[in-house]
């Protein structure tokens, strides 16, 4: 192994070993329960035999209303071996699902709710909020999570089982996880994934506002004085009619302000998911961005992304020659358009970041934090659920991935003057306005899920940079 990868495998077990005072972390506002199906070629066939499986049409699905739109999506999803994130609008569908995955699994889904039980596992103090906390949902937290309550006219933290409401909906989505390297028979025609990936079908009940509910939105500055890192997501959730759209997001960033009111330091990242009407896209993130410090996005995503603020060429670049480069160029594109001072990509195998030069915290920290969410991510890829310090503790820290390291070298192939032997030992390298960070990641070939794994790696990273 060469001398530079030997300091990437020490800074990993160093950074691995390192002790952290435990901080206050809310997650807000998506969280929901996930029902988790490991697709099977029996799951594929059973399908077939029901449904007309030869749909070679170019389909354009955008919800899910009949059995024939899931298949498609699924089918196009596994040919693609792409994620997919899609709406279930014919609820009906529900009970097909419970009745043809009868052996599903059941757990805590949303970003809020995956980041809020990864950062109660690591020994942070995890709050979050939601707006729909039935009793099954409440159940589905680790019990050391907290829930946000006013009581005598102050804001407190309370037992997450003690603060569900039996009114309340309950959000569920449905997750397909499918495993790489397989061939899948649809009635004679063989699709082989390529790599793992999974399908969400998500639903969209009644009162999962995402927002700060009238209680305790008045108490949003005290809140705030009592965190020290948030994490919120959900805002796909926008509704696409131009008034609501406008109204929800000043809504939003009304809140946000009043949160940071009480903790001018408090460090807020927004957790990218694409939204329903790509046509909104644009003007959300824009607006929000000002409120945010930090941006959370994967490879895929960013295309979608550029495009929506006119960039296509950037994104059709990235998806002739994806790299660490080609994506770096995209987040350059997108920082010119957006507020962060700090953008997170995360890809299988490596992690690119872009920080601001007055960003508060060193480039050494943000990529030593950076490995340490590769850790955690990697266990959780192993072993599925959440990750605890003690398993972090007893867990060997296994090498990097190759792929990280291929794509430092062809990162500093493409600029002239750059001292190409440090920047393959730090990952970090200098530019006029903002640093750019590239750290190796680990890949496990055979993950038990991939479904939180973005969420665990922007989540980790940002609670454990100071």
């Amino acid at each position: 192994m060469k001398v530079w990868k030997k300091e990437w495998k020490e800074r990993l077990v160093k950074v691995v070993a390192q002790k952290r005072s435990p901080g206050t972390v809310l997650s807000a506002f998506n969280s929901n329960i996930d029902a988790v199906v490991y697709l099977k070629k029996k799951h594929v066939e059973s399908l077939c035999s029901e449904i007309n499986c030869n749909l070679n049409e170019d389909l354009k699905i955008k919800t899910i209303k009949e059995k024939e739109d899931f298949l498609y999506v699924l089918k196009t999803a596994l040919k693609e071996s792409g994620a997919v994130h899609i709406t279930l609008e014919n609820i009906r569908l529900l009970d097909w699902f419970d009745e043809i995955f009868p052996n599903h699994e059941e757990r805590i889904g949303g970003q809020a709710g995956i980041i809020a039980n990864q950062m109660a596992a690591l020994g942070l103090e995890s709050v979050v909020y939601t707006p729909l906390l039935s009793p099954k949902q409440a159940n589905m937290f680790l019990s050391d999570v907290k829930f946000p309550r006013v009581t005598k006219g102050d804001i407190d933290f309370r037992s997450i089982s003690e603060s569900s409401r039996k009114k309340d909906n309950l959000k569920i989505n449905w997750i397909f996880e499918y495993p790489g390297e397989t061939k899948f028979n649809f009635n004679g025609e063989l699709i082989e994934t390529k790599k793992a990936n999974r399908v969400i079908v998500a639903t969209r009940p009644s009162g999962a506002k995402m927002e700060f509910g009238s209680e305790v939105a008045e108490y949003l500055p005290e809140l705030g004085s009592r965190i020290d890192v948030t994490f919120m997501a959900g805002y796909h959730y926008c509704p696409k009619e131009e008034g609501k759209c406008q109204e929800f997001i000043e809504k939003s960033i009304n809140q946000i302000k009043r949160l940071k009111k009480g903790n001018e330091d408090l460090k807020l990242h927004f957790e990218y998911v694409p939204m329903k009407s790509r046509e909104i896209e644009r003007s959300v993130l824009k607006q929000l961005s000002e409120g945010f410090h930090s941006f959370g996005i994967n490879e895929v995503e960013i295309k979608r992304v550029l495009k929506a603020f006119g960039l296509k060429n950037k994104a059709d670049i990235i998806n002739g020659n994806e790299s660490a480069y080609t994506l770096y160029e995209g987040m350059l594109a997108l920082r010119n358009e957006l507020d962060f001072s700090r953008m997170h990509l995360h890809n299988l195998g490596y992690y690119l970041l872009l920080l601001d030069k007055d960003y508060p915290v060193s480039p050494e920290k943000v990529r030593d934090a950076a490995l340490f969410a590769s850790q955690v991510n990697m266990l959780k890829a192993q072993k599925g659920g959440f990750i605890s310090r003690k398993q972090i503790e007893k867990a060997n820290c296994e090498d990097l991935s190759e792929k990280g390291y291929d794509q430092l070298v062809l990162f500093a192939d493409n600029f002239n003057k750059i001292d190409k032997g440090n920047f393959l030992k730090t990952g970090i390298l200098e530019r006029r306005d903002h640093y750019v960070l590239v750290v190796p990641a680990h890949i496990e070939k055979n993950p038990v899920a991939t479904v939180g794994m973005g969420d665990t790696v922007s989540s980790t990273s940002l609670s454990h940079e100071s």
